[in-house]
This record gives C-alpha cells, sequence and structure tokens, in this order.
C-alpha cells in the first residue's frame, strides 16, 4: 500500500494543466489536470500545485469570492479546498458518476453554478457557497429542443469534434452542447 501510495504522488508530480484556464477576480488564472491537480497558472507554467485528494481528471476550477477553490471533474467529481487550499473535501455531487463536471463558476450575486454533462444531455445546477446543495436550474437533453423550454437556444454546427462548454457573463449562462448542437443561454437573474 505503501508502495502503491508513493507512485500515485509520483504521477501527479508529473501531471500538468490540462483544462481551460479560469481567471479570478485578481487575475490569477487557475487550471485543472489529472490526477486531482489544481494549478495557479502564469502563461502555460504551474505556479503553484494543489491536489485535491482524488484520482480524478479535473475539468474546471472556480475561485470563490471567498477565497476557497471549487473544482469539478470526471465522474461527477466535485470537491472544495479551505481558503488556505492545503485540504480539500469531497461534495455530494448532484449527478452519477456517469457524469462529468464540466463548468464550474460563481456568478456576482455569489451564486455558485456547476455545468455537468451527463449520458442524457447537460445540466445546470446551482448552489450557495456555504453549503454547496445542489439544484438543478437547467436542462438541455439529448435529441430533444422541449428541454430548453426555459431558456433561448439556437443550434449551430460545431464542424467536427466538440465537447460541451460553458461560460458566464454578469447576467446569463451560455452553456454549448455538441449533442444536440445547441447554443443554450440562462438568464441569472431570472434563472430562466
Amino acid at each position: 500500500r505503501e508502495q502503491t501510495q508513493r507512485m500515485i504522488w509520483y504521477a501527479q508530480s508529473k501531471t500538468v494543466p490540462t483544462s481551460p484556464p479560469a481567471v479570478d477576480a485578481q487575475g490569477h488564472a487557475w487550471a485543472g489536470g489529472r490526477l486531482g491537480l489544481v494549478a495557479q497558472m502564469r502563461g502555460t507554467d504551474a505556479t503553484q500545485r494543489y491536489q485535491t485528494d482524488s484520482v480524478h481528471q479535473i475539468l474546471s476550477v472556480a475561485h470563490l469570492a471567498d477565497g476557497r477553490l471549487l473544482a469539478a471533474g470526471e465522474e461527477g467529481y466535485v470537491a472544495v479546498s479551505s481558503a488556505d487550499r492545503k485540504s480539500w473535501r469531497a461534495v455530494p455531487a448532484p449527478v452519477s458518476r456517469a457524469s462529468a463536471g464540466v463548468f464550474v463558476t460563481q456568478a456576482a450575486d455569489r451564486t455558485v453554478y456547476l455545468v455537468s454533462r451527463t449520458p442524457r444531455g447537460v445540466v445546470v445546477f446551482a448552489a450557495d457557497p456555504a453549503d454547496l446543495a445542489w439544484k438543478e436550474v437547467h436542462r438541455v437533453e439529448r435529441d430533444t429542443t422541449t428541454a430548453t423550454a426555459n431558456g433561448s437556444w439556437v443550434r449551430i454546427a460545431s464542424f467536427g469534434y466538440a465537447r460541451p462548454m460553458a461560460t458566464i457573463t454578469r447576467d446569463r449562462l451560455v452553456v454549448y452542447t455538441p449533442d444536440p448542437e445547441l447554443l443554450s443561454s440562462m438568464d441569472l437573474r431570472t434563472k430562466t
């Protein structure tokens, strides 16, 4: 067991950030990687490395207003750090292990959003950062457009390989899904 743990630590020390970076209010970029890596970035270099105590690939990182980091990744893994980022705890995920957290962010009103790809499509969850108790607020299912009735959407073409993506503005959470190919937008003020 000890040798296995040493091998995991060694592998973790060699991992590199692979997720798209997210920039916090102070201008620091954060990215995730394989084997639970969360890194503070300067250009393409990881200046600080943190481990979420998981072997899951981290697909998205958000810097919360209280200084903690929120990480989401494969198999529905979601974790939050302490303010000093030295310890992490898994957060009960609102989805099954068949899903992946592709985007986490905190809106101006401090609500935390998790965009998750599931076998049936993409689901957006919201939570208060104090307890991270997730509530579904938006859904885009495969092979249907009726699931987007609570938001505006438009069909687009990906022209090849694409994966679900999301971004946030002051007033909107925008989600792109390749299957079905939709650009879906949710108003953060009204949650529609």
